[in-house]
């Protein structure tokens, strides 16, 4: 009798679940409230670990503890697409959700100030340049960096190592500087000393701490800037505010893509499971006027969203050539 109860577990799960990004949690929580609302099926279950364990997790061969969804603010690898592969998963459609600007944030109490990307690089790392030497990071002050910035202690709370914000912020701001600088790619590390301190995924606690700490700065995504602007305000990155506009027309200095993976294998097994993935594709959701854009995320163009559509009708199969 067990293993009959079992095996019809298998062939059929009720309830959808999704794992991931911090970032898109908040947008994949309000679709699953939406879809649960319009279909009166189960709310799926979304939650934050992080683009890199949402992405394993999704491709394990376990099937009782992986999701059908892994949200991730960052595009998947092509070694990972090579461990699903591995583990039997072959069928993974990506799909482009909206783009995202990463913000450096500060209490909405403090004096505005602007910072460039170079400045956000020399507070971040562990060894930095120095009268023709690499050494271990000195600065523990902006003015140490900068003498026209303020004399305010570097505290910065940002994302622990398996966020998809961390990855995008070592690969658009400190790789770049690190090969400028020809630091050895080996050194290329962020700082773990108290100027820099791990968040966990819960971006909602990065965003209280600023409120309560008046030297700290946060990196999170967008979305939590435009939701807690009674809070916390964005600092001007190479002269640029992070928006709507900068971050569309890709002027604002950290931009991103965000996406969602899907098993399609798991559209026969788990309960609603294409209907949830039309509806979040819908342009209900993520068109220009859509639901999400109130939100915060940074829509897609119409063509862009169109081709999502497509790619979704058609089940097409995510390729290694295609992370190229």
């Amino acid at each position: 009798m067990f293993f009959i109860i079992f095996t019809a577990f298998l062939q059929s799960k009720e309830r959808i679940e999704i794992m991931g990004s911090s970032t898109i949690y908040p947008f994949s929580t309000i679709v699953a409230e939406e879809y649960a609302a319009l279909t009166h099926h189960k709310t799926p279950l979304v939650e934050a670990v992080g683009s890199g364990s949402g992405i394993r997790l999704l491709c394990q061969k376990d099937r009782l503890h992986s999701p059908d969804i892994a949200n991730a603010s960052r595009r998947m690898k092509p070694s990972e697409l090579a461990m699903c592969h591995e583990q039997g998963v072959k069928s993974i459609l990506e799909i482009m959700i909206g783009y995202d600007g990463i913000v450096i944030a500060q209490s909405k109490s403090n004096a505005p100030f602007g910072i460039t990307k170079e400045h956000l690089a020399l507070a971040l790392l562990a060894k930095v340049p120095k009268n023709n030497q690499i050494i271990s990071n000195p600065y523990y002050y902006w003015s140490d960096i900068d003498k026209a910035l303020p004399k305010r202690k570097i505290i910065i709370y940002g994302p622990p190592t398996s966020s998809g914000t961390r990855e995008m912020i070592e690969e658009i701001v400190l790789h770049p500087f690190c090969i400028q600088k020809s630091i050895d790619v080996s050194q290329c590390a962020i700082r773990n000393d108290n100027s820099y301190i791990p968040s966990g995924e819960n971006d909602n606690i990065v965003v209280q701490k600023l409120h309560n700490d008046f030297h700290a700065l946060g990196i999170f995504g967008f979305n939590f800037l435009i939701e807690n602007e009674d809070k916390i305000q964005g600092i001007p990155l190479n002269g640029i505010e992070a928006n709507a506009q900068t971050i569309a027309q890709e002027r604002y200095p950290i931009v991103r893509k965000l996406y969602f993976y899907l098993n399609m294998d798991r559209f026969d097994e788990t309960t609603g499971l294409k209907k949830f993935a039309k509806l979040f594709v819908s342009e209900y959701i993520l068109s220009q006027d859509g639901l999400l854009s109130d939100m915060g995320l940074v829509p897609l163009l119409d063509k862009e969203l169109k081709t999502m559509q497509e790619r979704l009708q058609t089940q097409q199969v995510l390729r290694r050539e295609d992370l190229q």
